[in-house]
């Protein structure tokens, strides 16, 4: 079960005038407890608190119940107590005998029960566990011990009438040898026999474990306690109750619980100094134990578990049902006015508080100084002496009253200021247009707080100066805080010291390193700053604020204050009285036991995705997958309700605030994490609430820089064998393209050569048969003609001439003679010569370089040039043609150009002129480049001249 919220009772406040009491919270059934029967309180060495009862015992932090039963482990529902062993496991005394301990958060059945069934079955079993592990146990009148081996070993066999003790270690075993006979007559202590006498024995089965106090052991027996010093026995204590119960607490005071009798508490060893807490009168209190923060716990067979967390502070109440309204003092006497108009005089001394006075409207506030008590209503403002004789009255109210350092009562409220002397004669009343709440004199300047804002003036109210940066807070409270710095209370925002002359200042509020933003009274108390607040009351040492580390310490309702919320406070008999308005408190100025003790942190469980992990572990490792993480974390506190949390995954982080104690991570990254984890108690000094744990999410295995670096070079070994292939493959297509081309270029110089040849077959032909036919057949015919004397015999003769030469013409265009005789250069002069004579289009050549005698080179050049000059004549329209041919010892280089009209060129429609002459120029692995514009076309050729040798 979960106490989310402590049912907190306080006994004793009833509505008498002087009633006592201090706050006291009860824990049963409704906050949690399996059950209000309650054998035993204990506080473990980590400072859990555990509860015994007859079902199920209790594991308590403070904020949370956990219990467990026989489903949990729990040999038997019914614990008597509890012993811890040296290494922290937590041992349950049961009805049945048969053992289990609490070990890392289970509990765990004693292994070697089955050597001791027979001998728990006799009675109710004792034991203790050594520092070497060995339980030694009694019940009846045996004596054994069982070692971790698990050999049961009988010591020994009580035959001796009375009660037995033997000490183990630091601890007692007891058990009685009498129970037959109602009267115990000895106590038998390691064997040394020593006579009690008027004890009766029907309360021997509920006599506890001796404890030691002041360097003697004390034993209870029924109704009695006996001291022993290790040779003497003496009664110390007897009573009408049987003891049922001892315990010391940890200020070294001992308690002794009774049946039905409640409990007592003694100071010193000589017995003189008690005190019975009157709330467990008539209750059996089985056990006492105090905490680690000073609070005392008590457990009852009838209510369960009581705790007072401050003893040393007392609460009181009035009788009135209305709210407390104001307090003043002076002198030796305090006054409380409630809001429906009673006054109270409350002696210092004996806290008791009389009704004095009525007034007759709501009263507002009340002031005091050394003589005078003033009293503000609604209506008007009342001077009474100490002795509440009325002095004299004036109309209107004051919202605040101030003495300043002359003994002058300063008064504001209702748009006025008034000034007082020391009789409460008034010296001055003027008209402001403000509504002031609380006034401040102070040299030569008053300080007066608006509704909202700061107004500074001096002593003739003159307005000096509305400090703009206070506009918007509300101040309720003005104290001087020293020579130069002023301390002003806020509602909501905390409280500021500021310096007066310059107006510097400094806020303190939840989010600057206090732990409230409402304060409701200040009280400077020599050289300590005491401040109620909405949380409590805080105590600051003024020393703290010059050195810059503020030493915050506080009270609240769950540290002994009667309530959070502290309205008034008031310093007398050196003790600061807090006032609510369920009454008010007490706190003796000696008082050292805040509620800023250290909690004890500790990790409840660690689970990814899920899966819990050991909350020992500081350094995890957790897969990729495992990347949402949840920290279930708590404290151990009884009295500090305000702790503050922090917590960060990286040092590099900023620290996130939280309330909840169960943090999830989700998805996070692979990567180091170091989870912090910090609090405060006072928003000042941040403490590491346990030790950073480090976790590691582990990247995927294709994440991790081996794995990459790995891969990285088997990518290099694809990639380089790919190259490799891709190499290989295109040497290969490089070579098959070579043979391919050669084969090509063979069948192109093949055609080239063949066509060559048949040109020059041609050629011959025409030349040898038909030109020289064609010769004969003009001589033949001109004879003819001319031995008939026909008059057209001349113009026959030239026809066959005209026939003649063109056929020649023919012939030379196949076979230019002069290209084979005298090479390219001059064979392309006589082409270009003829043909300037026949057409209208100027041609010229330009050459450089040694003549070219290669004949198929020279052939295949003459062709490309006959080809281009063949299209710029048809189709360029142009005037011009120029060739230049340039001969280089490893290259012949042309450039044809003209100035017609040129062309678009389409490679998908390119004509047959075109792919001859690049057919032409490819066969001797020559290239060919052109451009064709509004400017008209030029060609650029270059051949190899090592073709042409290999041509050669």
């Amino acid at each position: 079960m979960r106490a989310t919220a402590v049912i907190c009772f306080i006994l004793l406040l009833a509505l008498e005038v002087n009633g006592q009491s201090f706050t006291i919270y009860n824990y049963s059934v409704p906050e949690g407890l399996p059950s209000s029967e309650v054998y035993e309180v204990y506080q473990d060495r980590k400072g859990f608190l555990w509860f015994a009862t007859d079902n199920g015992i209790v594991k308590f932090d403070g904020h949370e119940m956990k219990t467990y039963h026989t489903k949990d482990g729990l040999t038997d529902p019914v614990v008597f107590s509890f012993f811890e062993d040296h290494k922290d496991r937590i041992w349950f005394r049961t009805f049945s005998g048969i053992l289990s301990y609490f070990e890392n958060d289970s509990i765990k059945k004693y292994k070697y029960n089955n050597k001791l069934g027979s001998y728990a079955q006799k009675g109710l079993f004792n034991y203790v566990i050594d520092d070497k592990g060995g339980l030694w146990f009694t019940v009846r009148t045996t004596f054994g011990h069982v070692d971790t081996l698990g050999n049961l070993e009988i010591v020994d066999e009580v035959k001796i009438q009375g009660v037995y003790y033997k000490k183990i270690g630091e601890h007692y075993l007891m058990e009685g040898s009498n129970r037959g006979d109602p009267y115990v007559k000895r106590l038998i202590i390691d064997g040394k026999q020593l006579p009690v006498t008027g004890s009766r024995s029907p309360y021997l089965n509920r006599v506890l474990r001796n404890v030691k106090w002041k360097g003697k052991d004390y034993f209870s027996l029924n109704q009695e306690v006996y001291a022993y010093d290790g040779q003497t026995l003496t009664k110390v204590v007897s009573s009408v109750h049987p003891v049922i119960s001892l315990s010391v607490d940890k200020e070294d005071q001992l308690w002794v619980g009774y049946m039905s009798g409640g409990t007592t508490r003694y100071a010193t060893d000589d017995f003189s100094i008690a005190w019975e807490p009157d709330f467990l009168k008539n209750k059996s209190v089985t056990k006492v134990a105090q905490d680690h923060e000073g609070g005392l716990w008590f457990s009852t067979l009838e209510n369960g578990v009581f705790h007072v967390p401050n003893v040393l502070i007392s609460h009181y109440s009035l009788p009135s049902p209305s709210r407390i309204k104001s307090v003043a003092s002076g002198g030796d006497h305090m006054w409380v006015g409630k809001q429906d108009g009673s006054i109270f005089e409350v002696n210092i001394k004996t806290k008791k508080a009389t009704l004095v006075t009525t007034v007759e409207t709501p009263l507002v506030l009340m002031f005091s100084n050394n003589k005078t008590l003033w009293v503000s209503t609604s209506s008007e403002i009342k001077v009474y002496d100490h002795n509440l004789k009325l002095k004299r009255k004036y109309i209107g109210l004051s919202n605040d009253f101030y003495e300043d350092d002359y003994g002058n009562v300063y008064a504001v409220g209702g748009f006025r200021v008034r000034k007082f002397d020391p009789d409460g004669n008034e010296v001055m009343a003027d008209t402001i247009h403000h509504h002031y709440r609380s006034v401040l004199a102070i040299d030569s300047m008053i300080i007066f707080s608006d509704r909202l804002g700061l107004h500074l003036r001096d002593t003739s109210l003159k307005t000096r100066t509305a400090p703009a940066q206070f506009s918007d807070v509300k101040f309720p409270d003005l104290l001087r805080f020293n020579d130069t710095t002023l301390l002003l209370t806020t509602l909501g925002k905390g409280f500021l010291l500021m310096n007066y002359r310059d107006q510097t200042y400094k806020w303190y509020n939840t989010q600057n390193n206090f732990l409230a933003d409402n304060i409701y009274s200040s009280l400077l108390n020599d050289s300590i700053l005491w401040l109620g607040t909405e949380k409590g009351l805080v105590r600051i040492p003024v020393s703290s604020f010059s050195n810059q580390d503020m030493s915050l310490k506080y009270l609240s309702k769950k540290s002994g204050l009667i309530s959070d919320k502290i309205d008034f406070l008031i310093e007398a008999d050196d003790a600061v009285w807090a006032f609510s308005d369920e009454g008010f408190s007490v706190i003796p100025n000696t008082f050292t036991k805040f509620t800023n003790t250290r909690p004890l942190f500790y990790i409840q469980e660690i689970k990814a995705n899920k899966k819990i992990i050991s909350p020992d572990s500081k350094d995890i490792r957790l897969g990729p997958q495992q990347n949402n993480i949840e920290v279930a974390f708590s404290f151990i506190s009884f009295n500090n309700p305000n702790i503050l949390l922090r917590y960060r995954l990286s040092e590099k982080d900023s620290w996130i605030y939280t309330t909840s104690k169960k943090l999830l991570f989700s998805s996070l990254a692979p990567g180091k994490y170091t989870f912090a984890l910090e609090y405060s108690t006072d928003n000042s000094h941040w403490i590491p609430a346990t030790a950073s744990i480090n976790f590691t999410i582990v990247p995927p295995w294709l994440s991790k820089w081996y794995i990459q670096l790995l891969l990285f070079f088997v990518f290099l070994m694809i990639a380089y064998l790919y190259f490799r292939y891709q190499r290989s493959i295109n040497r290969e297509k490089h070579r098959y393209l070579k043979i391919i081309n050669d084969h090509q270029q063979k069948l192109i110089q093949s055609e080239v050569v063949a066509l060559e040849r048949e040109r020059n077959r041609i050629s011959k032909e025409l030349h040898d048969r038909v030109g020289t036919n064609l010769t004969a057949i003009k001589l033949i015919v001109s004879q003819l003609l001319k031995s008939y004397k026909e008059p057209l015999a001349s113009d026959v003769e030239d026809q066959f001439q005209i026939a003649i030469g063109e056929l020649k013409e023919i012939i030379y265009g196949l076979t230019p003679p002069s290209l084979e005789r005298y090479g390219l250069f001059t064979g392309l002069k006589n082409y270009i010569g003829k043909l300037n004579k026949s057409i209208p289009i100027a041609i010229s050549l330009k050459t450089f370089g040694k003549e070219f005698n290669n004949h198929e080179l020279n052939t295949i050049v003459f062709r490309v040039l006959q080809e281009l000059l063949t299209n710029s004549i048809k189709h360029s329209f142009a005037k011009h043609i120029t060739i230049h041919m340039n001969a280089f010892d490893d290259v012949l280089n042309i450039v044809y150009e003209d100035d017609g009209v040129g062309f678009n060129y389409d490679p998908l429609q390119s004509g047959l002129g075109l792919d001859n002459i690049e057919s032409r120029i490819q066969s001797v692995n020559g290239t060919l480049k052109f451009e064709s514009g509004n400017f008209g076309i030029s060609y650029t050729i270059d051949i190899p001249v090592t073709i042409n040798k290999e041509i050669v």
